[in-house]
């Protein structure tokens, strides 16, 4: 019971910490976004092709075929990706001689950690998924063929794999310095699979809906491997106090 209640507490900690620095970060794009978008009347996505793909994934349209195509999810996801790596490669470095100096286990900082990479990722998509909201409903610049919902998971799980793979890679450096250098081509081969499989099922040119189970199936389980990978990494690691 204790341990629940002290991985909790990591858990609540990180999240607040980290939601704090993505207040920031989101901001920024945003700014960014409206400023392209609306002030100075560019295709935030025209000349971007990742952005396209994956918003007519997420149930978005051609964006050089209509206006409908433009929208903030795909504005977001590359930014969105890179902060995720920075923030999971910081988790080990950052919080885990904190933690430990002050008494908490390996073990607890890990399952407080993993449920504070749960929850930012998704407070992100449900941040982006409130300003596609906006412009679908208020501007009718979006339109999306799959649900809101299906929409902002999507985008939760796809950066939360981001996360983790920073994660991964903090940990390889922190445990083996220099020999850290192994764990990027592992991480980038896990991010490979992963984005291929979400790839396959946008190729097949099938309804998002009842297909993005399949792909968000393989990540979680390859985002298993990669925690595990983690845990095993860190749990007798020297902490530098």
């Amino acid at each position: 019971m204790e341990s629940a209640k002290t991985y909790r507490k990591v858990a609540f900690d990180m999240s607040y910490v980290q939601l704090g620095w993505s207040l920031w970060f989101f901001g920024i794009v945003l700014i960014i976004y409206i400023a392209f978008s609306f002030l100075f009347g560019m295709d935030a996505q025209g000349n971007n092709d990742l952005g396209q793909w994956v918003f007519r994934f997420m149930g978005g349209v051609e964006a050089r075929e209509t206006d409908l195509g433009r929208g903030f999810i795909g504005f977001i996801l590359m930014p969105a990706k890179i902060y995720m790596i920075i923030c999971g490669y910081n988790s080990v470095s950052h919080f885990l001689n904190y933690f430990v100096r002050h008494g908490v286990t390996r073990k607890a900082y890990f399952y407080g950690a993993a449920i504070s990479s749960a929850v930012l990722s998704l407070g992100i998509a449900l941040m982006a998924g409130a300003v596609v909201w906006i412009e679908q409903v208020l501007f009718s610049r979006v339109r999306l063929d799959a649900s809101w919902t299906a929409v902002v998971l999507s985008l939760a799980l796809n950066i939360l794999a981001y996360y983790v793979i920073g994660w991964l890679i903090g940990a390889g450096f922190y445990r083996f310095g220099i020999g850290g250098v192994l764990f990027i081509p592992l991480a980038l081969a896990l991010l490979l699979v992963t984005e291929s499989l979400w790839a396959a099922e946008t190729l097949r040119g099938m309804n998002v809906v009842p297909n993005v189970s399949v792909p968000a199936l393989a990540t979680l389980i390859l985002l298993g491997v990669a925690l595990w990978i983690v845990r095993m990494t860190t749990k007798r690691v020297r902490v530098r106090l």
